[in-house]
């Protein structure tokens, strides 16, 4: 690459000393836009290798796993309210068989 960089450099410079400096500028112009892009698409790789080494996902698979999980819940039927009561009523017996701990008489005095 470094060897096409300078003979596009010497071919664009004998252009200018021969009197052609708007084909030289449009040379340039056009070879840093085409690096620019090179320069981009490398940069958009490397990152995307570096996400998905760190188990990142893109937007667009976060945001199609989003509508799956509102669909699921969507589809998913309300419990009925007797099984509320019935949950109501285990946690009542489980508050009453429940009792304070006590120490016994005479432990833990001095």
């Amino acid at each position: 690459m470094s060897n096409d960089l300078l003979a596009t450099m010497r071919a664009l410079l004998g252009k200018v000393s021969e009197g052609e400096s708007s084909e030289v500028i449009a040379s340039m112009s056009s070879w840093a836009r085409e690096s620019g892009e090179v320069i981009k698409t490398k940069v958009e790789e490397e990152v995307q290798l570096a996400v998905s080494r760190m188990g990142f996902i893109r937007r667009e698979e976060f945001e199609k796993l989003q509508n799956e999980v509102a669909q699921l819940n969507k589809s998913v039927q309300p419990q009925p309210k007797a099984s509320a009561k019935k949950s109501s009523s285990v946690k009542a017996s489980a508050k009453k068989t429940t009792s304070k701990i006590t120490p016994a008489k005479g432990v833990g005095k001095k």
